[in-house]
């Protein structure tokens, strides 16, 4: 069976990718698994093109979110729901088929979706990100975690830096100092230049958090890649590739740090290094189907085959907040049908009809009044219009 950790690595760089390099917060898994579960639906041609986006055949990838939903690490609060407004038999196979984890139910109002959101985001995201006023068929995946470090980082001075900090970073007066051995720090040649990874831990060490700093010449989308393969290694506890010793690099200052060396009795050498890091937060909101070649498009039409509706919508918000003492982040995922204009029974047949005066007519202006009064019905002024003027 196919790496689901590869695919939806793979799926990141995408996404990354598409949204730019502006300051952002997204989850690449959020959005992987609201794809995998809507492929299900999918028929033949569909069926290869999600495969394409998901990074592995839809049965697998249906398979591998399943497995995903059942049993979540303890540290991530994770739910899905489909919401549908209609019941047939296609829609409903395709329902039985889901997880027993997937809730399924009736549309919610707006409310009761914005009190979904609430309590499955440990309260981080308050709103549901999508307008459910036309729903026929609702999609939705939730993360949320919320952790402290092992241990509280201290603080630095923006007067302890080296090297000068970047447009945004020059404002802050106190940053996050990092060193110790619980935290690590390590130097990583990559196909990108060499780059610096730093690792906040979980207090029960069920989340790592990694930061990781490029050459700031380096698109921001291969630095994610990086970043994610780093990540991908150090929480499984597997060599990472290309980790480098300090006494690998040249002395001297780097586009991200600066390397010393002095000379003291010991038995053998020995690096050590500290990190210091920004707190920051992001809050984010993403047209999955917009930033285009994430598959949501193609899940659209399989669902449209499924449901019939008016058009695909797909978005994500997110959260997230990196703090001295800890890290929360949720997202919501969610692909959504609309319905169609469609007869109801009872309904009678409207007919409507643009009248244009754009050639010469006339008008009459009358008084209206008590019908007692002369001033009723009189023709205060008429007029035949033959051109017309500039409206403004």
């Amino acid at each position: 069976m196919s790496d689901v950790r590869a695919a939806v690595t793979g799926y990141a760089a995408r996404m990354h990718r598409a949204i730019g390099s502006e300051h952002h917060i997204a989850s690449p898994l959020g959005a992987w698994l609201v794809l995998a579960f809507a492929a299900s639906a999918a028929r033949d041609d569909l069926r290869s093109q999600l495969a394409s986006r998901l990074g592995m055949p839809v049965g697998e990838a249906s398979a591998q979110a399943r497995a995903l939903l059942e049993k979540p690490p303890a540290i991530l609060h994770l739910a899905a729901a489909v919401w549908t407004a209609q019941h047939a038999a296609d829609i409903d196979a395709w329902l039985t088929s889901l997880p027993n984890e997937v809730d399924v139910g009736p549309i919610p109002s707006q409310a009761e979706a914005n009190v979904w959101a609430d309590k499955h985001t440990l309260g981080l995201i308050k709103q549901f990100p999508a307008d459910l006023s036309k729903a026929i068929l609702v999609l939705t995946s939730a993360l949320a975690c919320e952790v402290s470090w092992r241990r509280p980082f201290d603080t630095a001075v923006a007067d302890e830096l080296e090297l000068t900090p970047a447009t945004g970073f020059d404002s802050v007066g106190t940053l996050l100092s990092s060193s110790g051995r619980d935290r690590i720090s390590v130097l990583v040649a990559t196909d990108h230049g060499v780059v610096a990874a730093h690792v906040a831990a979980a207090t029960h060490t069920e989340m790592l958090v990694v930061s990781v700093i490029a050459d700031p010449e380096v698109p921001s989308s291969a630095v994610l890649e990086d970043a994610h393969t780093i990540a991908v290694s150090l929480a499984r506890s597997a060599p990472v590739p290309g980790q480098l010793s300090l006494f690998d690099v040249r002395l001297g200052p780097s586009h991200s740090w600066t390397v010393t060396e002095h000379v003291e009795r010991g038995d053998r050498d020995w690096e050590r290094m500290r990190s210091i890091l920004p707190a920051w937060s992001a809050e984010s909101k993403h047209d999955l189907v917009r930033l285009g070649d994430l598959g949501f498009d193609v899940a659209g039409r399989a669902l449209y085959r499924l449901i019939g509706g008016a058009g695909t919508s797909a978005a994500q918000a997110a959260v997230a907040q990196y703090t001295r003492e800890g890290f929360k982040a949720a997202a919501i995922t969610s692909v959504m049908q609309a319905a169609a204009a469609r007869r109801y029974p009872n309904e009678v047949r409207v007919r409507e009809a643009l009248i244009e005066y754009t050639h010469p007519h006339a008008v009459v202006a009358v008084s209206v009044d008590d019908k007692a009064s002369p001033w009723a019905g009189m023709p205060l002024f008429s007029a035949w219009v033959t051109h017309a003027d500039e409206a403004e």
